[in-house]
């Protein structure tokens, strides 16, 4: 199941890619100000063609370790792993700027700054992680 879960977020991600790429569309969840521009032609047919090489494979990958359903109905299974997915990228932004991490890429931070993220990362961490042990695509045999 863990391989399946993994094709599913690169298939999101090349999707993203690509509306970047053709489009300038930034993810989803993306903050950052700006508008980003289409990549030139010439750059966005390289950049396209190692993604299909990459897409070709994932869909392979895909393909050879998706759950036997044997039907197209709504699956409880599916909701686990992207619920597993998402908590995952959630943990690893949270983890990114807990001020231990930020002080060696940024510099020292205020200590009432840094104290309160300290606090809030935390929280955060263990409300994600919580979340994340209930419903991780380990426990997909509900269905």
């Amino acid at each position: 199941m863990a391989v399946f879960s993994a094709t599913l977020a690169l298939k999101k991600h090349i999707k993203e890619l690509r509306k970047i790429a053709f489009e300038g569309e930034p993810p989803e969840s993306s903050g950052v100000g700006g508008i980003p521009a289409p990549l030139p032609e010439e750059e966005r047919e390289r950049f396209v063609k190692t993604l299909n090489d990459l897409e070709h494979i994932v869909d392979e990958l895909m393909e050879k370790f998706k759950p036997a359903s044997g039907t197209e109905e709504a699956s409880t299974n599916l909701t686990y792993i992207w619920l597993s997915i998402l908590l995952g990228k959630m943990e690893g932004i949270v983890e990114s700027i807990r001020p231990e991490k930020l002080e060696k890429s940024r510099g020292a931070m205020p200590d009432e700054l840094k104290t309160h993220l300290d606090n809030q990362t935390k929280t955060l961490l263990n409300l994600i992680r919580g979340l994340r042990s209930t419903y991780t695509t380990a426990r997909t045999s509900r269905d």
